[in-house]
């Protein structure tokens, strides 16, 4: 693998994960060598099972009881992958959670310097799990596709381009958002992840030329620390060229964000610069129609599962009609997101919502639609 780019990790707020850290041995799978897994479990019924595994075991991992209540396991080269693996379907959650670990190249005993690389043992069957994730962003794979936004009167009109994060696998596969988010979140790097997603957005953006409004996504992991994560992105806007007027900062809900505090800061900060807020995933739970009245946003998107069905299902129907109805008495614009019929759009269009995004209006692609041809072919 190839080094982590310094230069990279400077521009987007912080040092990389590098050789030196815990993270980058375990998440970028390159645990080289045989060596020893210390683990503290919480229960005698855990040791049990996971003594019982080992004795199956032995080619290629051996194993013994301490008196002070560790086992430690021996590795062999090649073999961590399949044990971290095996021991993620072999315990619970709570086991996993509970259990304390340290991975060690060569046998010594553990020292001093070694208590900040001990971790529960979740984190680090994730991280084995998920071991493509890292060396995914130091390479440099990730990859920005964009979805147009449309006027909901005019879907010929393009209005804004979302920006969408993929990724290109090392055997070339197109890996989606979903399951690098998924993975981010197992493995502690959520807002990294985040950060480089952003700047790979800004920099497709100024080499497509992009001149429509950007909806950039947001993890609220992220606006707990609005210098390093935030700041930095707006950084990467400003070297760009991009007014802060074209910009929406999308929140999802699919992170709690419990901080009325940083959320405050978050839209505080947002208004004094001249960035506009939008609200993802309305309708999909209670505590995305909580933040409305805390984030203030400009834009709400409907939940393409609200959205999906709707010209047909009279409960739906009368939800998405009522958050229509809301948002306008608070001057707020509407997103219909996945819109993917005729019969959708044609009710978004009858019921008033200002915008529509879908498969119907035009997939996410790299480079984006410009011209929204696909609208025109669709509506001829």
């Amino acid at each position: 693998m190839s080094p982590y780019h310094v230069s990279e990790y400077s521009m987007i707020g912080g040092d990389a994960p590098g050789p030196g850290c815990p993270e980058y041995a375990s998440v970028s799978g390159e645990i080289a060598g045989a060596g020893r897994l210390h683990l503290w479990l919480a229960s005698n019924r855990s040791a049990k099972k996971l003594c019982l595994y080992l004795s199956r075991c032995q080619h290629w991992a051996s194993y013994e009881e301490t008196h002070d209540g560790r086992v430690l396991i021996d590795v062999a080269e090649g073999q961590w992958g399949n044990l971290l693996t095996d021991l993620s379907g072999l315990l619970t959650s709570s086991e996993l959670e509970e259990a304390k670990a340290l991975c060690k190249i060569g046998f010594d005993e553990p020292t001093l310097g070694d208590i900040p690389n001990i971790r529960s043992l979740s984190q680090l069957t994730a991280s084995a799990m998920f071991g493509w994730l890292l060396p995914t962003l130091l390479e440099q794979r990730l990859i920005s596709f964009f979805q147009p936004i449309v006027w909901a009167d005019d879907p010929t009109n393009i209005y804004a381009q979302e920006c969408l994060l993929r990724a290109q696998a090392a055997d070339g596969r197109l890996l989606s958002a979903e399951t690098i988010f998924d993975a981010a979140r197992e493995t502690r790097l959520l807002p990294w992840i985040s950060l480089a997603a952003n700047h790979s957005a800004i920099r497709a953006v100024r080499r497509h030329g992009v001149e429509n409004h950007l909806f950039i996504n947001l993890s609220p992991s992220c606006l707990y620390d609005l210098d390093t994560y935030l700041q930095t992105t707006v950084t990467g806007l400003d070297q760009a060229g991009i007014a802060h007027n074209k910009v929406v900062f999308e929140v999802t809900e699919a992170d709690e964000v419990n901080d009325v505090h940083a959320l405050k800061a978050f839209t505080k900060y947002c208004r004094n610069n001249d960035f506009r807020i939008a609200l993802d995933d309305i309708g999909s739970g209670y505590s995305s129609l909580n933040l409305v009245h805390r984030l203030h946003p400009d834009f709400i998107k409907l939940d393409m599962d609200l959205i999906r069905g709707v010209a047909h299902d009279p409960y739906k129907a009368t939800i998405a009609q009522k958050i229509i109805e809301l948002a306008h008495s608070l001057k707020i614009s509407t997103i219909a997101e996945g819109v993917e019929t005729a019969e959708e759009m044609a009710w978004i269009q009858s019921h008033g919502a200002t915008f529509a995004q879908g498969w119907f209006i035009a997939k996410p692609a790299s480079p984006p639609v410009r011209h929204s041809s696909t609208s025109m072919r669709l509506y001829q």
